[in-house]
């Protein structure tokens, strides 16, 4: 796997049109390519500053305690009992948010992003089939349009993006629950379960806000918007199909497209949009275990994010083309752990009822 990132990304453009933020630019006969300088992940907002309380940050970025959240645990399957999690696989090692006129799939290509950690001897040793991505970079597409019920599944919105990576030095010892880990394995590797199902249909976000009773003052929060809010804080929903999947030299990257949300969750999230800059959310992620041989459940990955205005317009510094993003819309790619595209994979834009579980 390739060690540096290139800091410029290529972009493929039919016709003619003025464009902004380029250093250079090739004029074919039908096609132009636009060279951009690709923005540093995490440069949009800072981490927490040291010393500064869990709920007390504002505009910045810090890694939750991947402990807090409550997974499933070795004897769920008969006793439904929630354990809290051990430490979490990999790090946040940054977060952006950058506003779009519509969704932005495979941010990542557009990035650049953080340098891989190096790996131990026994991750390099891995087989093809047991390889995973030293940076995982979790895309969630946030609307900032009305929801309706007939209405359109693209439109302006913010990408709010988290960069994770494994620990320096990283060694599959070092996960514990080796169960967990293998569990992974098959989720990046897009492995099929005894059922039928794609391993990738198990993808679980645990959303939390966690200043839930200063926010209900803040906002403020109707009596029935803070019983909607407690009832849903900290509890697991299945990303399922609203999501995508895409590789690049030492990363996946995962797109959580809420804008194809059915249309209460998005009228909900909706109602909040203009409150949530006093707010303080955690995000986890979790492949789901259904057996007791691939439990108990371990956080993937965790972040905070306190107080970011999205009303703020937060526009990305590069030029971005529709044409592009159509293409990647229709043909997302799959990388091979060593750095080499392959077939194209196909991409599911089904609405889904979210569901907590």
């Amino acid at each position: 796997m390739q060690d540096t990132f290139d800091s410029s990304a290529v972009m493929e453009q039919e016709g003619k049109r003025d464009s902004l933020g380029c250093i250079s630019m090739f004029q074919g006969p039908q096609k132009r390519f636009i060279r951009t300088i690709k923005p540093v992940a995490g440069s949009s907002f800072n981490k927490q500053a040291a010393g500064v309380g869990r709920t007390d940050g504002i505009e910045c970025w810090e890694e939750a305690e991947p402990t807090t959240f409550m997974v499933r645990g070795q004897c769920y399957m008969q006793d439904k009992k929630k354990v809290p999690s051990e430490h979490s696989i990999y790090r946040l090692l940054g977060c952006d948010v950058y506003s779009f006129d519509f969704k932005i799939n495979h941010i990542a290509r557009h990035i650049q992003l953080p340098n891989p950690p190096h790996l131990g001897p026994g991750a390099k040793s891995l087989s093809d089939a047991e390889q995973i991505p030293p940076l995982l970079v979790l895309n969630i597409q946030l609307p900032m349009y009305p929801a309706s019920f007939f209405g359109k599944s693209d439109g302006h919105g913010h990408s709010l993006v988290y960069y994770f990576g494994l620990p320096e030095g990283w060694e599959p010892s070092m996960i514990d629950n080796a169960a967990a880990l293998a569990l992974w394995q098959r989720f990046v590797h897009d492995g099929t379960e005894h059922d039928g199902h794609p391993t990738r249909s198990r993808l679980k976000l645990i959303p939390r806000v966690a200043n839930v009773e200063q926010w209900a003052k803040d906002a403020p929060l109707s009596t029935a918007e803070y019983k909607l809010l407690s009832n849903y804080n900290d509890k697991p929903v299945l990303t399922r199909p609203q999501h995508r999947f895409f590789f690049g030299p030492n990363y996946m990257e995962i797109d959580l497209d809420i804008h194809a949300w059915a249309f209460f969750a998005r009228k909900a999230f909706s109602s909040y949009i203009p409150r949530l800059g006093t707010v303080v959310f955690e995000n986890a992620f979790v492949i789901q275990g259904n057996s007791e041989d691939e439990l108990p459940e371990v956080v993937l990955a965790c972040a905070r994010v306190s107080r970011v205005d999205f009303k703020k317009v937060r526009p990305f510094p590069a030029e971005l083309d529709m044409a592009v993003e159509e293409t990647a819309r229709m043909h997302p790619m799959r990388f091979n752990e060593r750095g080499s595209l392959t077939s194209p994979m196909q991409s599911t834009d089904k609405p889904l009822v979210a569901t907590a579980i």
